[in-house]
């Protein structure tokens, strides 16, 4: 999904955007802070909580760390949804939901700011808080 997020956003080769998300921060910022995301979605951007998702979690991943894991607990919440995990060697059983914390964002009115999810995200992670944009100008 990252890939095809970099192909959408001419990224060439779109691979970038997965191999260094930071790079694509302040496109990903703009679109995220649109008020209405169906001009986006009508160019391919769809569907676009999805998109976001795979993105925050690239993200985490080359900041934080951790991989994609299953839940497998049917006594959770989050049963049979992919979260990120693997991240930290002291509580290897920690997850975070990054789904949820990207539906909750899209809720927000225009002007969402994509670093403070990310920085949100890094905190549940008990990362340290602070979000390396290396956009190309």
């Amino acid at each position: 999904m990252v890939t095809r997020l970099g192909e959408l956003s001419r990224w060439n080769p779109p691979e970038t955007l997965l191999e260094n998300p930071s790079h694509g921060l302040m496109h990903m910022s703009m679109i995220c802070s649109s008020g209405d995301l169906s001009m986006y979605e009508m160019i391919g951007y769809q569907p676009f909580d999805l998109f976001l998702t795979t993105y925050c979690a690239e993200y985490m991943f080359s900041d934080v760390g951790g991989a994609w894991v299953l839940d497998e607990d049917p006594g959770s919440s989050t049963f049979g949804r992919f979260l990120i995990g693997e991240y930290d060697t002291d509580r290897p059983e920690a997850t975070v939901d990054v789904y949820a914390a990207v539906a909750a964002f899209l809720e927000e009115p225009e002007g969402r700011d994509l670093e403070k999810l990310l920085e949100s995200l890094q905190e549940s992670m008990d990362a340290p808080v602070g979000v390396q944009d290396t956009s190309y100008p």
